[in-house]
This record gives structure tokens, sequence and C-alpha cells, in this order.
């Protein structure tokens, strides 16, 4: 006999009993196509660019005497061209032509989600706990908003009552969080090369003084995930979130000469030091309010992040995901800007042993209004600011380095203030049409060196658009 599906109401509409089990299941997903254009600077650039994009979840649930058991997948297939590339999903999808190396044709398949929650546990791939669960409708991603993307984590939450929840977890810090570390030398006017007194060491005889390359440091390898604690409340006037995270910085090095002869055990000794570890921390704070006074579905969303040693809290909307190993650091405030600015996450002084964490804040908000039921319009903005102690400033700019410090400080405060407006028509259910204008604007303290694409400057904007169709079923 054919067993037939029955509809699973517990958990609202969409599930059905898997045939054979008390496991209720729901399929969902989404396909959209996105069109941007982008103010153009040279004829070499892309200005325009299209993402076309699905995504397919399963959701299955069932009650258990310890709580609900629920194991919940998102699958996404996406193809970006010219202005859309992004760097950020061509690595999540291994769709590279080499070793640290993007591809601009590639299409790209990757796992949005995968998680197993079981009472308050959650254990897998998902947002993080940390991060503002309220979602904006401007399609880029304002800067100053948390919108690093998925992490793996193990988490409990826990109900508070009158609407609060608390939330502890260990994540993945080498997931979406690991951008550069500057190194430079604060005794000498080089940046790359410093002299040491070296004893002799291994049976080589006499001392002396030597001119060695500077250890070059990176992101090492994983030792501390991150440490997340996050406390929510809903109620029926919005929700409010407040969070905070730990990120280790681990320190690795490089010394290109290390294997010379008469390097003693003092420098030795000094590159071991720099491969320390330092906490960076961030704050996340976010506030939807409803306003349903004024139309229904009106809503008002504001989130505010600082960051110290953790930049993709605040900047990732604007930079993308980057490679862990990342030495040189990050160039470059939005997809498409080779304007020239440090996003790296910490600067050290290699002689003196001393490291520098960048400071990083931003604030967004956004406003939505339904004109009818099926038309709304929204406008929001945001604002991220990078800055690096002044005492870090000063000793970079007294080294010569590559370019000129003048015209490419490599620890370069800047802040990029950005606002959109758009409309959302929604004619069927389940089906949206949403364009929407962005302006852009980059101040940085230091003129940035020119890129070809770009000239050198202090200020620089960009008018974009962008027109999303998408079906959600």
């Amino acid at each position: 006999m054919f067993e037939y599906v029955k509809v699973c109401p517990t958990y609202g509409p969409g599930f059905f009993y898997i045939p054979g089990s008390d496991t209720c299941l729901k399929i969902g997903g989404n396909a959209h196509f996105e069109y941007q254009w982008n103010q153009p600077y040279t004829k070499t650039q892309d200005t325009q660019g299209t993402r076309s994009q699905g995504q397919i979840t399963f959701d299955a649930r069932n009650n258990t005497e310890y709580g609900l058991l629920r194991s919940f997948v998102s699958l996404g297939l996406v193809k970006r061209n010219g202005t859309e590339q992004s760097g950020s999903q061509e690595r999540q999808g291994n769709a590279t032509t080499a070793s640290n190396e993007w591809s601009t044709g590639k299409q790209t398949f990757f796992n949005y989600q995968a998680y197993v929650q079981f009472g308050g546990l959650t254990v897998g791939r998902t947002v993080s706990f940390a991060q503002s669960p309220y979602a904006f409708n401007d399609l880029q991603g304002n800067p100053g908003a948390d919108g690093r993307d998925p992490v793996s984590t193990v988490a409990y939450t826990a109900s508070l009552g009158s609407g609060f929840r608390i939330t502890g977890a260990l994540e993945d810090g080498t997931e979406s969080n690991r951008d550069g570390i500057y190194t430079f030398n604060g005794t000498t006017k080089s940046a790359t090369n410093f002299l040491y007194n070296f004893s002799p060491v291994g049976g080589v005889t006499g001392g002396g003084t030597q001119t060695i390359a500077a250890p070059t440091l990176f992101y090492g390898g994983n030792r501390y995930p991150d440490a997340v604690l996050a406390l929510d409340l809903d109620q029926s006037w919005g929700s409010a979130h407040l969070a905070a995270m730990t990120h280790a910085i681990n320190y690795s090095g490089t010394l290109s000469n290390a294997g010379t002869t008469n390097l003693g055990s003092g420098i030795s000794s000094m590159i071991g030091n720099s491969m320390s570890t330092d906490i960076g921390y961030g704050v996340n704070a976010a506030l939807k309010i409803n306003l349903d006074m004024l139309a229904k579905g009106d809503t008002l969303n504001l989130q505010g992040t600082y960051a110290n040693g953790f930049n993709q809290m605040v900047w990732r909307n604007v930079i993308g995901d980057r490679n862990g190993n990342d030495g040189g650091g990050l160039y470059g405030y939005n997809g498409g800007w080779y304007v020239s600015g440090s996003l790296n996450d910490a600067a050290v002084d290699v002689v003196n042993n001393k490291s520098y964490l960048a400071q990083s804040y931003g604030a967004a908000g956004e406003f939505t209004h339904y004109f009818t039921p099926t038309i709304a319009g929204f406008i929001g903005g945001g604002w991220a600011h990078i800055g690096w102690a002044s005492a870090a400033q000063a000793v970079v700019a007294s080294a010569a380095t590559t370019g000129g410090v003048g015209n490419n400080h490599p620890l370069n405060p800047a802040n990029q203030y950005a606002v959109n407006a758009g409309v959302i028509w929604q004619p069927v259910k389940g089906f949206k049409i949403v364009p929407e204008v962005i302006y852009d604007k980059l101040q940085t303290k230091y003129i940035t060196q020119a890129s070809g694409a770009e000239p050198a400057t202090k200020s620089f904007d960009m008018w974009s658009t962008r027109v999303r169709v998408t079906r959600e079923f």
C-alpha cells in the first residue's frame, strides 16, 4: 500500500511527516537574479555585473523528552560575473584556479549552513551568534554592520523567561575572521631590514653585527576558538540583541635568511617572542523596532559594532573574506575599489616586540515603510571607521617604505560612509523585485596610492545601482 504524505501542523506551514517516521520535514529555498551597475573610472573596469543564485533548504524536526531535535541544511549554487564577482564566494566553493588565486569564470557550489539542534545545544555551521539576527533590505550590505559568513560553532542557548535568551558559543576563528598582519621595524629607517648584534652559536666562532631581513609575520595556525556570549530579547514592540566575542591572533613568522651562519640564539628568541598571541574582541548591539502604528510591517533596524583586532565584525560587508595567511594586509575598501588603505587586524614592531591592534567601529540603520501591502520603500545607511594608535602611525611614517608612506601609508585610518534607498514590489507572495540606488564615500587620513583605476587621493566616492528579482518557496 502507498503511504500518503501527512501534514505536520506542529511547527508551522510547509511541514509534512516523512513517510514511515515521526519526523517533520520542510523543504524550501529561493532563486534570484541580480544586476549591478557601478560608476566607471577606467575603460578596463567592469561597470556591470550579474549574480544568479539558487538555494535549497531542508528543515527536519521532531520533539523528544529532552526538547526539540532539529537538523537544518542549506545548499547554494552561485554564478557571479563582472562587478558582482566575489573572492569570498570563490573560496567558499573551492572555485579557485590555483592556491590563493581567484577566478572570474567559475560557478560556485557551497554550503550555507548545516547544523543540528538538540534542546538548547547547537552544533554545526550557522550564522555567528555574535551577529545581529535582524536582516537589512539593502542588497550590498552596509559598512558598520556585522555581516560575516556562517561559521562552525558549538553553542548552548538557555531561555531566561520574559522573552530573554542567553547563548554561549565557541566558534571556528579561521572561517571568515582573519585579516592581515603588517610587520615593520621600529628602530631603523628600513621597513625590511635591521642590524642585529649576534652571539656565536652551534659551533660558530666569532660574533659581530649583521644586517638581516626582518621577520614577516602572518596569522599562524588556529589555537583558540572565538568565544561568544550573547543576550537576546523578543517582545511585542520588537527585539534587541547584545553580544561580545573574543578573537585570537596567533602570530607566525619567517626569517628569509634564518639559515645563514652566525645568527645566534638571540634572534631566534626574538622571533619566538613575536610568535605569541594577542586576543582581540568585538561587541555588537542591535535593535529592531516594530512600527505597525505607521503601517503594517514597518520597521526601524539599528546596529552598532566595535572591534579591537577583529576588523571582520565591522568591515565584512565591504571587504569580504580573506586568506588567513595574508601577510601583506588588505588594500581596497569595497568590491571594485582599489583605493589603498590597511585593513590589517594587527601591526607588529618586530624589533621592539610590540604589537598594535586595529580599532574598528561603525553603525548602520534602515527604515522600511509599506505604502501598500505589496509595495514598500526603504532608506538606510552605514558608517565604518578603522584607526591605529598614533604611536604606531608615527613609527611607520618614520621608516622608508616602497612608494613612500606619504603616498601609501600602510596604517591609514579611514572612514567609509554609505547611503541607500530602494523599493520592494511583491505582487505575489514569495516573489519580489527590488531596485536600489547606493552612494559610497571613502575618506582616509593619508594620501592613497594610485592603482590605475583611481588616482592618488584622500577622498573617493562611487554611485551604483542594483536590481534583484527573487522567488522564495
